[in-house]
């Protein structure tokens, strides 16, 4: 019985992967304009953040000399089946930015997605578009169009709030932040997404506002 325990408790602590990443990881890409590719995956590379589930790295690229993001999701919030992520992003930069924050290895869900949003920006207007997405195969492709705020011009300050509906047995889920501005722009982009909306929007929210806290201590240095 005993050596029936420990392996069963060995299977569930084992490390599977689906194309290179293990089902419960996450990642993050950006593209400044010129293609997109991974810039840090959780606990690897780029990850400046020891934590599980939690993703902080900086971005240097194209337009942009210094940007923080913070992508968090499970364990921290949310469980498998009822995913939640939060991904906010220190932006000081002109021209196109795409961050893309992706959990592997989630389901089954069934249910409604809330997905919501907010910009701060300085030196001019600000295009953001908030954009959330499933894959079917697991393999983190923008596959299938959850949500989308189909691009807000921001003047200063704006929120947004979208919803939408998933039924899928085991996928990837990403949130897509897409930043784009003629001037020389530094602010902020705080966004949340519960799926199902399990009424944990506020929990989310508050690991954001400590996320981006984090990350304009970070920006200012």
């Amino acid at each position: 019985m005993n050596i029936l325990k420990t392996i069963l408790t060995g299977l569930a602590a084992a490390s599977f992967t689906v194309s290179g990443f293990a089902l419960t990881s996450s990642s993050i890409s950006a593209d400044f304009g010129s293609g997109l590719s991974v810039i840090a995956t959780d606990n690897g590379a780029g990850d400046l953040d020891a934590g599980v589930g939690v993703i902080h790295t900086n971005v240097t690229g194209g337009g942009w000399s210094t940007n923080v993001n913070v992508g968090t999701g499970y364990p921290v919030v949310g469980t498998l089946k009822n995913p939640m992520g939060h991904l906010g992003v220190l932006a000081n930069g002109s021209g196109y930015l795409q961050i893309i924050f992706t959990q592997y290895g989630l389901g089954a869900s069934n249910g409604s997605v809330l997905a919501e949003g907010s910009a701060a920006f300085l030196g001019g207007d600000v295009e953001v578009t908030y954009e959330t997405y499933y894959d079917a195969t697991n393999s983190g492709a923008l596959a299938t169009l959850l949500t989308s705020n189909g691009g807000a011009l921001i003047s200063g300050v704006g929120t947004y709030s979208n919803e939408g509906s998933i039924d899928a047995e085991y996928y990837s889920l990403s949130q897509v932040i897409t930043i784009r501005s003629e001037n020389t722009i530094t602010g902020s982009s705080d966004n949340n997404v519960s799926v199902p909306d399990s009424g944990a929007t506020a929990l989310l929210l508050s690991l954001g506002l400590i996320g981006l806290g984090a990350a304009s201590r970070r920006f200012k240095k």
